[in-house]
């Protein structure tokens, strides 16, 4: 099965359906303000529906105060929550050059998206949450805190409450919290990633005033578990949802209530990058701002005051699994042989559902390294009928072959791409010698990208296309290709960038 084949082909499918979500909510509530009757008419909290928060940090590892108190708060909050199926927020670390100037992960891109948030002087350590809807760190004088950070995070989840502040009533009726479904799916395609993030604008709490969305959309790349030296700690440390590069940066749109719209994007793997990317780490974060929105009504004195837009949801692959309720593919045995100059793997993918496509990521060198090949899986079993609800091939055993001298260990990966959503094995090892061996993946499973689901939901997208009003679909990837920046000397952008 040729991948560069298939992923396009599943593109296309995925983008000429148009796919219908169901409107989703939460309920909270905030001592300083008033929620507003239904007498407007308006639903104070749309039922199901799940607002997830963005946790955009800024941090750099040769920066004293980073190091040594704002990055173990925000890494015990995400500690706290990463293994929550629900996904309750998600959070992007962006690395930058303050304190000593030296930190291989950071990019002009990371130092752009700092200086976005803090025009002028940038400082270090810094939170935004929910696109500075609430701002502890930098050059706020709410400090980096256990507390703090849940408090702020609570606050985003009270924003779309129907609420009217008393000090700006005016600006409250005006410009109420705008309700978007988001789902999101990805495919690894050899040198990078490719990502499809629909959007589905279902309303506002406003009660007079423009009701339509004007959006912005990014999709952050974000890998887990970098390893980069700290000057500050003299060591080597492990770095959590680092900001790798963008697959979709600010792009502009305008939907009215009712009405959905796909965008695709691209996002190639950095050649000249300090510290090497390994894709099976790798996921995309989509994040829809309200350009109309730069508020902060429930956060008085904590908000970003630069007129930055507001988050209105995020989603990944994960988020959208479990929104969706997809099944996760099941990887059985992992059985290895080698004979030829080639190792073959075979593991069995349980998945009533279909599985579409499989592939191993591999390398020589360790389970950690960053060089990493792949190859395509051939998958043989039973296909799926038109009739059926799956789609690919029923519980295939999938077979792909690594080209290896005699005694060489590879280190590998499995990732599969099912009818509902896909999976990425954990890290495997094998030392190539004549006969066979079976092994077992150790530790998690960790499911991503549920892809078709959004197929299984096609049919009844499909009576739904019509009456909607879809707006025009992105699909170049000219377009949507994140340039890869060389890592700024202290000479550059962060001179401005210092530590608080």
């Amino acid at each position: 099965m040729n991948l560069k084949r298939v992923i396009p082909c599943t593109i296309f499918v995925i983008l000429l359906l148009g796919i219908a979500y169901p409107a989703s909510s939460a309920s909270n509530s905030h001592d300083e303000i008033t929620t507003i009757s239904n007498d407007f008419g308006i639903n104070s909290a749309m039922e199901g529906y799940v607002h997830r928060p963005v946790f955009e940090t800024f941090v750099g590892l040769s920066c004293p105060p980073c190091m040594k108190n704002a990055k173990p708060v925000f890494e015990k909050l995400w500690d706290e929550n990463k293994d929550k199926d629900e996904v309750p927020f998600h959070m992007i670390d962006f690395h930058v050059l303050a304190g000593g100037g030296v930190d291989d992960l950071a990019t002009d891109e990371t130092i752009e998206r700092m200086v976005f948030y803090q025009p002028g002087a940038a400082f270090a350590p810094e939170a935004e949450i929910d696109g500075g809807y609430v701002k502890l760190g930098g050059a706020s004088p709410n400090e980096i805190s256990d507390a703090n950070v849940n408090t702020g995070l609570d606050s985003c989840n009270s924003r779309e409450d129907v609420t009217i502040n008393p000090r700006q009533p005016i600006r409250s009726l005006l410009n109420g919290f705008k309700f978007v479904n988001v789902h999101v799916s990805q495919f690894y395609t050899g040198d990078g990633f490719s990502a499809i993030v629909n959007v589905e604008y279902t309303g506002t709490t406003a009660p007079v005033g423009a009701s339509d969305l004007n959006g912005i959309l990014y999709v952050f790349m974000v890998e887990q578990d970098v390893e980069a030296f700290s000057t500050v700690l003299e060591e080597t440390v492990v770095n959590p949802n680092v900001f790798r590069g963008y697959a979709i940066k600010e792009e502009s749109f305008s939907l009215s209530s009712g009405d959905s719209q796909i965008f695709a994007g691209e996002w190639k793997l950095p050649t000249d990058a300090l510290v090497p990317v390994k894709p099976g780490d790798v996921q995309a974060i989509a994040v829809i701002y309200d350009a109309d929105d730069t508020s902060s009504e429930g956060t008085e004195g904590w908000g970003n005051n630069v007129g930055t837009p507001r988050a209105l949801n995020s989603a990944s692959a994960r988020s959208t699994a479990f929104d969706l309720g997809a099944s996760i593919p099941i990887f059985g045995e992992f059985d290895e042989s080698y004979s030829n100059d080639e190792a073959t793997i075979e593991v069995q993918i349980d998945h009533e559902e279909g599985i579409i496509s499989a592939f191993v990521v591999y390398n020589y060198n360790a389970t950690n390294a960053t060089d990493w090949s792949y190859a395509d899986m051939e998958l043989v079993g039973d296909p799926c009928d038109l009739g059926d609800t799956c789609i690919g091939t029923k519980n295939p055993l999938a077979t792909g072959i690594i080209p290896a001298p005699n005694g060489q260990t590879i280190y590998y990966r499995v990732l599969a791409y099912g009818a509902e959503s896909d999976a990425v094995s954990s890290a495997m090892n094998y030392t190539a010698v004549p006969g066979k061996a079976v092994g077992t993946a150790g530790g998690d499973v960790s499911a991503f990208m549920p892809v078709l689901a959004i197929l299984v939901l096609g049919g009844i997208g499909f009576m739904v296309w019509k009456r909607r009003s879809v707006s025009e679909i992105p699909v170049d990837p000219d377009q949507r290709e994140a340039e890869t920046t060389p890592t700024p000397t202290p000479s550059e952008p962060a001179a401005e960038t210092t530590s608080s």
